[in-house]
Parts: C-alpha cells; structure tokens; sequence
C-alpha cells in the first residue's frame, strides 16, 4: 500500500514534467512569432499600467488611513474638549442654583 502511494506522485511528477516541456515548447513557438510578440507586448503594457495604478491606489489608501488616524485624535480631543465645557458649565448651573 505504501509503495502505490509512492508510485502515484512519481507518475503525477512525470506526466507534469512532460505537460511543462510541452508548454516551455509552445512558449518558444509563439515567442518567434511577430504577432505573438505584439500580443505579448500590448499585455506586458498592460500589467505595468495595471501595477502602477495598484501602487498609487495603494498609497492613495495609505494616506487615506493616515488621516482617517488623524482625524480620530482630533475626534478625541473635541469630544474631551466639550466634557470640560459642559462641566464647566454645569458647575456654573449648579452654582448659580445654590446662589439663589
């Protein structure tokens, strides 16, 4: 049992290895092609507008989570802000109240 399960990945890998030198193949064949060169180059074109888009959009959301931080902490500080405010003002209440 153990030696068929050994036999499988070596008949897998062979058949794989022949699968891949049919592809390097191909690939040669249609490297020598003129038209697969344009093919080729428009889709190399492509992929480099494609990355470069992704990086910017990268940045774009890296900036974008820098201030959304940023914004966060002025958040906080407003909102510490106006508890102090409302205490100081309700002290006034209750001050102005105990007065009278």
């Amino acid at each position: 049992m153990t030696r068929g399960n050994k036999e499988r990945p070596t008949d897998f890998q062979h058949v794989m290895d022949e699968e891949f030198e049919d592809f390097l193949a191909e690939q040669d064949q249609v490297s020598k092609d003129p038209s697969h060169s344009e093919t080729r180059d428009a889709i190399l074109r492509a992929l480099k507008s494609l990355e470069n888009k992704t990086k910017e959009y990268i940045e774009t959301i890296k900036e974008h989570t820098e201030t959304i931080k940023e914004n966060k902490e002025t958040t906080r500080e407003n909102t510490e802000m106006l508890r102090k405010i409302y205490q100081r003002m309700d002290d006034q209440v209750y001050a102005y109240r105990s007065d009278t």
